[in-house]
């Protein structure tokens, strides 16, 4: 629940430094950097609490602990300590299923009726991985199989 509100806090921040306009005269320039400083610094400490915020939510111990959760702990508070990460877990995979797909045909049928266009859209798109899919489909079975 406590990670809830701090993603809902985040999005408020995100949102309000979004809502700053630079502004024309220079007193507006220097209130518009001087609020910018300020979210930067709530951000910064925002991101202090939550990384001792995972720690105490049991991430670290009990039976929700995975290697997962406890490199993303080691390497949050790594930074906290030292600045940066000295593990350096690695955290994202970019996965390529094939070639690029050019979705520009669909941007006309879009402007005209958005359902439609994005149900044509996702049903291409499931019909090209399928596709896809089978030509793998003999290095191993889905686990649904």
């Amino acid at each position: 629940m406590l990670s809830l509100r701090m993603r809902t806090l985040y999005n408020r921040v995100f949102e309000y430094r979004a809502s700053l306009v630079g502004g024309t005269t220079p007193y507006e320039k220097r209130l518009h950097e001087r609020r910018l400083v300020a979210v930067a610094a709530a951000t910064a400490d925002m991101d202090r609490l939550q990384n001792f915020m995972v720690a105490a939510e049991g991430m670290v111990g009990g039976e929700s602990a995975s290697l997962e959760r406890i490199g993303e702990t080691v390497y949050r508070l790594e930074r906290e300590v030292f600045g940066a990460s000295q593990t350096h877990p690695l955290r994202e995979a970019v996965v390529v299923l094939g070639e690029a797909w050019d979705i520009s045909p669909f941007y006309e049928d879009w402007c005209a009726n958005r359902r439609r266009a994005s149900h044509a859209a996702v049903t291409e798109l499931e019909n090209r991985l399928r596709e896809l899919l089978s030509g793998v489909l003999h290095i191993s079975t889905p686990a649904s199989a």
